[in-house]
């Protein structure tokens, strides 16, 4: 199907996007980083680090809703056809 060529990669693409931002913050979370001041550069880090995974894990999942809406979409195109 020509119309959905580019979004399972799309969806790939956004996957291996959160999983390495989940990495990240993985990371931040268990290394024993030094911070010059009280240690809110960190804490900053990694909540960034986490909005980024939730953000791409949303967008992921939106993605796979709206493939399947496409996949309705061109189904139902004879049925569109013969109403026109």
């Amino acid at each position: 199907m020509p119309a959905g060529r580019w979004v399972d990669p799309a969806i790939g693409c956004g996957g291996f996007a959160s999983l390495i931002a989940a990495a990240v913050t993985v990371h931040l979370m268990l290394a024993e980083i030094r911070s010059p001041g009280d240690g809110m550069e960190i804490i900053g880090a990694i909540a960034m680090s986490g909005f980024c995974a939730g953000i791409g894990t949303t967008f992921m999942l939106l993605l796979v809703l709206l493939r399947h809406l496409l996949h309705k979409a061109v189904e139902q195109r004879s049925e569109l056809a013969e109403v026109i």
